[in-house]
């Protein structure tokens, strides 16, 4: 498998604060809208990345696609430890644990 081009490790960084339009995922990163355009299709089409919903953005006739990281089914699964995470956490005993599924595109 070949390494990731350096604009795709720039998309990864910058969806991992949030989803956004191509418009505002190019402002984050300083990559040029359509080399940015051209690797979210690359990554949609991968599975990285998904389009969990559109907008409307003023002075655009059509509705323009929001991006966000996509939940791969592996990072979904319990670890391989069984439940013992969900114990601790139900005991309180756990700090770490994420609830950061808010742009959830299976």
């Amino acid at each position: 498998m070949r390494p990731y081009s350096e604009i795709r490790v720039d998309l990864a960084a910058a969806l991992v604060d949030g989803a956004g339009t191509t418009k505002q995922l190019a402002q984050r990163t300083g990559w040029s809208i359509g080399m940015t355009r051209r690797a979210l299709d690359n990554m949609v089409t991968a599975g990285d990345v998904c389009k969990p919903h559109t907008v409307r953005v003023p002075g655009v006739k059509r509705p323009v696609p929001v991006y966000a990281r996509a939940i791969r089914l592996q990072e979904s699964r319990p670890s391989q430890d069984g439940y013992k995470d969900l114990i601790l956490a139900w005991a309180g005993l756990s700090q770490d644990v994420e609830e950061d599924h808010d742009d959830a595109c299976a």
